[in-house]
């Protein structure tokens, strides 16, 4: 169950970021809550104004781990003051981008079924291929010793969301919970301003017969995106437990190191 009734505010409302998010409050191993305050998610952070620098100083954040491609990177660099900038895991997922759908598809005509289709095939290629990047993403969280995370993506939606999937899982918060924290991105991001965002900078790639409507569910967040993941880990591994020891790395210590930090 989500626990947000009179605690910390899931959503902080920033002027140059969207999707910024707390993941605390879940139920983990043992029936420990996920604390609040430690982990966090969000879209880029190229339009990181002032006053937002200001309101997320006090969340001490010691770490970032950036999911974009070197070419979005380096397109949209984040906006963090350089004298307090924290330390950043570059976690490349490539594919993952909205361009790479883009350059797929060509002049062909696109189909709102085969957007979807693409959409469940991204989350299955970030199980398959995608590894390095997921162990990038715990070696740098385990070795952050003090201080908050905060994990993201261009919108904190489809590499976010699922890299938010994993350590929830990793901390024993239930699949439904899993499932409606990766969901909460509808709440709190259109996504027609996300694919305006895109369309400026990808515009010269998307041809004819293409139309927004068509499109538009590769900004969408639906369960069935993140149900083909785990549909995924299933099939391969058994389970989404065996998944984060075998390919990930988590074995009995890291778990516990993991918990002794993020469960209260």
């Amino acid at each position: 169950m989500d626990l947000t009734l009179d605690l910390p505010p899931r959503h902080l409302d920033l002027e140059g970021v969207s999707n910024f998010r707390d993941m605390g409050g879940y139920r983990g191993h043992g029936g420990r809550a996920v604390r609040w305050g430690r982990l966090f998610r969000s879209g880029n952070l190229h339009r990181l104004t002032p006053g937002d620098r200001q309101r997320l100083a006090p969340l001490g954040l010691a770490l970032v781990v950036d999911f974009r491609q070197r070419a979005e990177q380096e397109r949209e660099p984040s906006a963090w003051d350089p004298a307090s900038a924290p330390r950043t895991c570059a976690a490349e997922v490539v594919p993952g981008s909205a361009e790479s759908f883009f350059r797929a598809t060509g002049d062909s005509t696109v189909s709102l079924d085969r957007t979807a289709e693409f959409m469940a095939h991204l989350y299955r290629d970030m199980v398959v291929n995608q590894t390095a990047a997921w162990r990038a993403m715990f070696e740098g969280i385990l070795a952050t010793r003090e201080g908050a995370v905060l994990m993201h993506c261009a919108a904190g939606k489809d590499r976010t969301g699922f890299a938010g999937a994993l350590v929830l899982s990793a901390l024993g918060v239930a699949w439904e919970d899993v499932t409606r924290d990766y969901l909460l991105t509808a709440r709190y991001q259109d996504p027609d301003e996300e694919m305006a965002r895109v369309l400026r900078v990808a515009e010269h790639l998307v041809k004819p017969p293409m139309s927004r409507e068509v499109i538009r569910p590769m900004f969408e967040v639906r369960p069935a995106y993140l149900a083909a993941a785990r549909e995924e880990l299933e099939a391969r591994w058994g389970s989404v437990d065996a998944y984060l020891t075998r390919e990930l790395g988590l074995g009995p210590a890291e778990r516990r190191t993991l918990e002794a930090r993020y469960l209260a």
